[in-house]
């Protein structure tokens, strides 16, 4: 039996619970009676679970729960499944698969695949696919390191629309799947000031990253006020300047050469403060006007 304390006080049936992964959500499916929780809920429902940046799972002793567990399940025989977050970002609700969280990339390929092809023409795919990847009705569990290192081993121009990159690079959907499955295989990262909780090796996610938070890779802030690494910004700027612009966005490169930061001055592409500092590969910074 387990003993399930999210619904009202402690409530004392046998439940047997099975989960599935979907993108970043965690599916927990409960079964028990009709009589189990009957003012509360129908039977078989599921408990849909999102983790938030730092919320993970933990199996101890009861008599020994983490102090910031805030979803637990304990068994008859002395043992607590907890869902364990600090920052208490993550969250929970009884529900089924949410309509905008496709396919998982990883477990449902196929199906992962299908939801985009068959959606490739709406509207949505004009846009970016720097800016799609991070939709999870398609992109799912996709999030900001992901799309990094997604593009930066497609080495496409991540300006490009979604349609185009993804009619022209179907490899895309290999490395949407290749991608987290390595990141999980290393025991996932450890980002800003977050320590991964099953004590993995720092400098194991970080030799991992071709792009993400590395020097020499470009950044913009996309319009989610996400910061976006990508590579090859120099060549972008030398060769594309209407689009640039049209991006109106704050960037940093460090590719971009004396030569180039003239030329975007003549064409008072960049304000007069705009510096290019000649330090290493000529690290600059633009602001776009």
């Amino acid at each position: 039996g387990i003993l399930d304390r999210d619904v009202t006080g402690v409530q004392t049936c046998a439940l047997p619970i099975s989960s599935q992964t979907r993108g970043k959500k965690l599916k927990i499916n409960i079964k028990w009676t009709v009589d189990c929780f009957k003012h509360h809920l129908k039977p078989n429902m599921s408990l849909i679970c999102g983790m938030g940046m730092s919320g993970h799972w933990t199996f101890t002793e009861t008599n020994n729960t983490p102090k910031h567990a805030h979803l637990m399940f304990d068994t008859d025989d002395g043992w607590t499944l907890s869902l364990v977050d600090v920052r208490r970002f993550a969250n929970w609700k009884w529900s089924d698969w949410p309509e905008n969280v496709g396919p998982d990339p990883v477990s449902e390929h196929k199906a992962f695949i299908k939801n985009i092809l068959d959606n490739l023409n709406n509207k949505i795919f004009d846009n970016p696919i720097y800016e799609i990847l991070l939709n999870q009705k398609y992109f799912s569990g996709i999030g900001n390191y992901l799309r990094a290192e997604i593009l930066y081993h497609l080495d496409v121009d991540p300006f490009l629309s979604a349609r185009q990159v993804i009619q022209e690079n179907p490899r895309i959907f290999d490395l949407c799947k290749q991608l987290p499955v390595e990141a999980y295989v290393i025991g996932g990262g450890q980002l800003k000031d977050w320590t991964n909780p099953y004590q993995v090796e720092k400098q194991t996610f970080e030799n991992w990253l071709r792009c993400y938070s590395k020097p020499g890779m470009a950044t913009i802030m996309d319009k989610n006020k996400r910061k976006f690494w990508y590579n090859n910004i120099g060549k972008f700027i030398e060769n594309d300047f209407e689009k640039l612009i049209k991006l109106q966005r704050y960037i940093r490169c460090d590719d971009m050469s004396k030569e180039i930061y003239e030329q975007l001055s003549v064409l008072k592409y960049i304000n007069q403060d705009a510096k290019v500092l000649e330090l290493g590969g000529n690290i600059g910074r633009v602001s776009l006007v």
